[in-house]
């Protein structure tokens, strides 16, 4: 299991660009970590801001023993259609026979980094998020924290999770897409902490101690 990071986030600038942000993010599912029932509600999930190309969610990482060969990457075919398809371990027929671990062919991973710059989906969120997985927000907590002044600018806070460390990269490119202004307070549970800012179309990242 990760280490559980906290983030603690503020975002302003105009009303308009939020609305852009929150409708590309908004779906349907839970807040937080650990759902008390099976009951959905409208979140803001901001990894759809960017999410991975599907073909590298196929792609299985870990260790695994094919036809007496050690592999770490694998996929996993669906014996009743034939195709190479995402197999969910929370799925009721996860373990069920029809689905057979394959050795993904080198040429195919190669490809994967040419096109995408990662072969699987791990590596590429740590490039592009910089952390694994990042919890939602409910619509109700966001808009209960939102407030839009006359001048149609806006200011949110939010608390969302995080594994191991905060979704810097992800702030950043949410920055420089959707022209908001970004901080993150940031603690994480072994006790590392820290805090930055962004601002939309500025690369660096601007610490307290800067």
């Amino acid at each position: 299991m990760p280490n559980i990071c906290w983030n603690t986030i503020q975002m302003s600038g105009n009303k308009e660009d939020f609305k852009r942000l929150y409708h590309k993010t908004k779906t349907e599912g839970h807040e937080g970590r650990f759902p008390v029932d099976d009951k959905t509600t409208i979140v803001m999930d901001i990894r759809k801001a960017k999410m991975p190309p599907e073909e590298l969610e196929l792609i299985v990482t870990g260790g695994n023993t094919i036809n007496g060969k050690h592999v770490n990457k694998w996929w996993n075919r669906n014996t009743e259609t034939n195709k190479i398809e995402r197999r969910d371990i929370f799925d009721d027929d996860y373990k069920d026979s029809k689905w057979i671990d394959e050795e993904i062919p080198q040429e195919h991973l190669d490809d994967l980094v040419d096109k995408y710059g990662s072969d699987n989906f791990f590596d590429w969120v740590s490039v592009h998020w910089g952390t694994k997985w990042v919890t939602s927000v409910s619509s109700k907590t966001l808009m209960e924290n939102l407030e839009v002044y006359e001048d149609d600018d806006f200011f949110v806070e939010f608390e969302v999770e995080s594994a191991w460390g905060p979704p810097g990269y992800l702030l950043e490119y949410i920055s420089q897409r959707y022209n908001l202004t970004i901080s993150c307070d940031w603690h994480e549970e072994s006790g590392e902490e820290g805090y930055f800012e962004i601002e939309p179309f500025v690369k660096n990242v601007k610490t307290k101690e800067e």
